[in-house]
C-alpha cells in the first residue's frame, strides 16, 4: 500500500488541519520507506494520524458483517487516494464523502484518473488496507480513538450474537484496526517469541536481553463479579427448534471457545474455579511447548490474534453508563476522549506474570524488570515481525521516543529489514534527527502551523539522507544553534558583556559548538584593543 494523497475539508473534529491537502511521494516497487512526519509539538501530526485512522475505520464500519450499528458519522469531510498491490498489478484506490458526509463514495482510478466506482460491500472491503495499525509511545488519546471504538464494538458483537447460539458457526470476521498498546505487549512478545521462526527473530537478535520466554500464566474469568450478571441464551438445537437458558457471566461464541480449549491443550498444568468461571493457565516453554502451539495456532500472527481477541473481551467490564457518557461528551463538546479500562484483576483475560530467557545467563527475567526502552523495541519490532501480508498500513506515534541513540541510528534500517518488499504504508511522527537522517527528503514532511493556526507539510529543501545531525536540528526542527537553552544564554552573555578575564575563566565550562567559537573571537578582539 501507498498513501498518495489526502485531502481534508473542514469539519468540527478536525480543529487545525481544516483544509489540509497534501501529495505523498510515490515509492519505487515493494520497498517500504516510512514517510516521517516532523516538527513541533501542536502542528497537528497525531491528529493527522488519528484522521487517516478514522476515514478507514469510517468505512470499515460501513462494509462489515456486524450486527451493531456502524458509525452513523466521521465528522468531517475528506478525500484520500493510495494504491494497493494485487497478484495482477497494483491498483489506485480514491475514497471521498465531499459532497455529503455520510454518503461514502469509492473507485478505482485508471492511467488517465477516470474513476470507475465500487458499491458492492464485499468488493469496497477487498481494496481496502488488509489492516491498519497503531502505536502510539504514550497516552495519546487522539490516535488510539477510533481503535478502541473498534474494540468496544467486537465486544458488543461478541455478547450479541453469543445469545443466540446457532448450530451453524458464527465467527466474527478479522478486525482491520489493530490498536498496539500496552496490554497487547505481552501477546506481541509472547507470540513472537513462541512461533516466529528463527530466522526473523534475528533480525532484532542482541538487541534486548531477552532471547526468548522461560514461562508465563493467563488468567481467564467469565464469571467475575464485575461481570456476574444473568443472560437469557437461546440455543438451536440440531432439529431446529429453540430453547433458553438463563446463564451468567460472558457468554462467548464458538471461535473464541475453540481459542480456551486451544490455550488449554497447550498449557504444562491449568486449573479451573467453577463458581467464577476461571482458568489459570501455567506454561513452561520448552520446544514440545512451541510444537504445541503450532499445531493448535499455526503462526505468531493467528496465536497473538487469538490473544487479542480475547482481550478484547475485557471491554465487557466497563459499565454501560460510562460507555455512554464518554460517547456523550465526544458528540457535544467535540473532543477525543478514551473510554476508562477495567482494574486488571476485573479482566476477563490477563497475563499474569511472564519470565524471560536471558541472552547471556541461564537465569530468567521477569517481563516487567525490563526498560522502558526494551518494552517499546519489542512493541514496535515485534509488531512489524507480525505482519508478512502485503497491504499493511501502519500509523506509528513517536515510536522511537524511549531509544537509546544507537538503537535510534538502526532504527530506520531494522524497519527495512522487517518490511523488505511486503508493500507496506508505514507512517511515524518524531522529533529525533536520527530517523530524518535516515529518511529521504522526499518522504520526510515538515509541519509548520502559522499565526492563524494554518498547517502546512512541506519536505525539506535539501537531501535529508545522511545529513548530520546538527544541520537536521537547525533546519527540519528550527533550533538555532542546536544547543541548550541555559548553555546558550551564558554563552551569549559572555560574548556581549564579559571582560577578557570572565571570558577566560568561564571557556572550560562549555564543550565545543559554533557559539564558543565566537567566543575566542571575542577574547581575541579585546586582547588586540588592550
Amino acid at each position: 500500500m501507498k498513501l498518495l494523497r489526502l485531502h481534508l475539508l473542514d469539519g468540527d473534529l478536525l480543529g487545525i488541519l481544516q483544509g489540509f491537502e497534501r501529495e505523498f511521494a510515490p515509492q519505487a516497487g515493494g520497498a517500504t520507506e516510512p514517510l516521517c512526519f516532523v516538527g513541533e509539538n501542536g502542528t497537528g501530526k497525531s491528529r493527522l494520524l488519528q484522521c487517516i485512522a478514522e476515514i478507514f475505520c469510517w468505512v470499515d464500519a460501513r462494509t462489515r458483517i456486524f450486527r451493531n450499528e456502524p458509525k452513523a458519522e466521521i465528522g468531517f469531510r475528506f478525500e484520500i487516494t493510495y494504491e494497493m498491490f494485487f497478484a495482477t498489478g497494483p491498483r489506485r484506490i480514491v475514497i471521498r464523502n465531499m459532497d455529503d458526509r455520510q454518503h461514502c463514495h469509492v473507485a478505482t482510478l485508471n492511467e488517465d484518473d477516470d474513476e470507475s466506482a465500487i458499491n458492492e460491500s464485499a468488493q469496497i472491503r477487498d481494496l481496502l488496507p488488509l489492516f491498519i495499525v497503531g502505536y502510539t509511545s504514550g497516552e495519546n488519546e487522539t490516535l488510539s480513538v477510533p481503535f478502541l471504538d473498534v474494540r468496544a464494538e467486537y465486544s458488543a458483537e461478541v455478547r450479541e450474537r453469543a445469545l443466540f447460539r446457532k448450530q451453524e458457526r458464527q465467527d466474527i470476521p478479522d478486525l482491520r484496526l489493530m490498536m498496539m498498546d500496552y496490554q497487547s505487549n505481552l501477546s506481541i512478545l509472547v507470540s513472537n517469541f513462541l512461533l516466529q521462526p528463527p530466522d526473523r527473530l534475528k533480525l532484532v537478535e542482541g538487541f534486548i536481553r531477552a532471547s526468548g520466554v522461560d514461562s508465563f500464566r493467563m488468567i481467564i474469568q467469565l464469571k467475575h463479579p464485575a461481570v456476574a450478571k444473568e443472560v437469557m441464551v437461546k440455543i438451536e438445537e440440531r432439529d431446529g427448534s429453540i430453547r433458553q437458558e438463563v446463564r451468567t457471566g460472558v457468554q462467548l461464541v464458538p471461535q473464541l471457545e475453540e481459542y480456551i480449549d486451544q490455550l488449554k491443550r497447550c498449557a504444562t498444568c491449568w486449573q479451573y474455579e467453577p463458581d467464577e468461571e476461571r482458568w489459570t493457565l501455567d506454561y513452561i516453554v520448552l520446544e514440545a511447548t512451541r510444537e504445541s502451539f503450532k499445531s493448535a495456532f499455526g503462526t505468531a500472527y493467528d496465536l497473538c490474534k487469538a490473544f487479542v481477541r480475547l482481550s478484547m473481551l475485557n471491554e465487557l467490564v466497563v459499565p454501560t453508563k460510562h460507555r455512554e457518557r464518554i460517547n456523550r461528551i465526544r458528540r457535544d463538546q467535540k473532543i477525543a476522549i478514551k473510554p476508562p479500562s477495567p482494574a486488571e484483576d476485573d479482566k476477563v483475560f490477563r497475563f499474569e506474570s511472564v519470565r524471560l530467557q536471558r541472552s547471556a545467563s541461564d537465569n530468567s527475567l521477569d517481563y516487567i524488570s525490563i526498560s522502558d526502552g526494551e518494552h517499546q523495541f519489542i512493541h514496535i519490532f515485534g509488531t512489524l515481525l507480525m505482519f508478512d501480508q502485503p497491504n499493511v498500513l501502519f500509523l506509528l506515534d513517536e515510536p522511537e521516543s524511549h531509544f537509546n541513540p544507537h538503537w535510534r541510528t538502526k532504527f530506520a534500517s531494522l524497519i527495512s529489514s522487517i518490511l523488505k518488499d511486503q508493500h507496506h504504508c508505514l507512517i511515524l511522527t518524531s522529533h529525533a534527527p536520527f530517523v530524518v537522517s535516515d529518511s529521504k527528503a522526499a518522504n520526510v514532511y515538515i509541519f509548520r502551523r502559522d499565526d492563524d493556526s494554518h498547517i502546512t507539510a512541506e519536505t525539506p529543501n535539501f537531501e535529508t539522507y545522511g545529513a548530520s545531525f546538527d544541520r537536521l536540528i537547525e533546519d527540519v526542527f528550527g533550533l538555532r544553534p542546536p544547543i541548550s537553552g541555559k548553555a546558550l544564554d551564558e554563552l551569549r552573555a559572555l560574548q556581549e558583556t564579559g571582560t577578557s578575564a570572565e571570558i577566560e575563566k568561564r571557556l572550560a565550562d562549555f564543550g565545543d559548538s559554533s557559539v564558543k567559537f565566537y567566543l575566542y573571537q571575542r577574547l581575541e578582539e579585546q586582547k588586540k584593543r588592550s
